[in-house]
């Protein structure tokens, strides 16, 4: 109520944005509330994952906080980061088979691929033991792991270049 946000984006082409609040009202930060601004980015089909930097300066709108009568206060600026987790998967193809020890398909087991940055995915198993997770990073390193609950699986690393068809998993006795 009574506060206003202009968005000076003359200069984002080069990746710059300018950032004004001003309100009628005065604005603070209490112990419960830390932030008086969240900005979403809408991030391009195209664009790699990975973090960007957020790097916070007076060129394009000077850092500054006054109070109602445009007296400077003391403010604190923290610079920070962008982590894109958006798609960014390539087509590729990981695949295999839970077994058993003596080559039985372990239906209903559930097959998960973790990413660096925590992000899960999780699939389950059919009939024969199938497994299979389409559109996957490539060049990355996951974990994946086998959940049952008859049989116990220890975890594997893999790096997705290509295509994986045999990520095979037998379980332990």
């Amino acid at each position: 109520e009574g506060t206003v946000l202009t968005i000076n984006d003359n200069d984002v082409s080069n990746g710059r944005i300018g950032v004004l609040i001003d309100s009628t009202e005065p604005l603070g930060i209490s112990s419960n509330i830390k932030r008086l601004i969240t900005i979403t980015f809408d991030v391009a089909a195209n664009a790699p994952g990975g973090e960007s930097r957020v790097r916070l300066t007076g060129s394009l709108a000077p850092k500054g906080v006054s109070d109602a009568i445009g007296n400077t206060l003391e403010a604190r600026y923290t610079d920070g980061a962008v982590l894109i987790s958006g798609p960014t998967a390539t087509g590729t193809e990981v695949a295999g088979r839970v077994t058993t020890v003596d080559g039985r398909g372990i239906r209903g087991a559930k097959v998960t691929i973790l990413d660096a940055t925590g992000r899960a995915r999780t699939v389950t198993t059919g009939t024969f033991g199938y497994y299979r997770f389409d559109d996957v990073a490539s060049g990355e390193t996951y974990t994946l792991g086998i959940t049952s609950n008859r049989y116990a699986f220890t975890s594997r690393l893999i790096t997705t270049d290509s295509n994986l068809a045999a990520v095979d998993f037998i379980a332990q006795e």
